[in-house]
């Protein structure tokens, strides 16, 4: 799998594949951005929003 961590400019990258879901992972420090999970190019790929999605959490949190 690969991740990625995107910020402004890159949200768009999960319109572009196949079997989109989507997860809320509970951490130690409590719960992540909402975490898309798809296909591109016949790879999984989870996209987490640097910001959270409509840029709700400062870039670091």
């Amino acid at each position: 799998m690969i991740g990625i961590i995107g910020g402004t400019g890159i949200y768009e990258i999960v319109t572009l594949g196949d079997e989109i879901d989507t997860k809320v992972i509970k951490t130690p420090y409590g719960k992540s951005p909402e975490v898309s999970i798809f296909k591109l190019h016949e790879k999984d790929v989870a996209f987490m929003p640097r910001h959270a999605k409509g840029h709700s959490n400062p870039p670091i949190w």
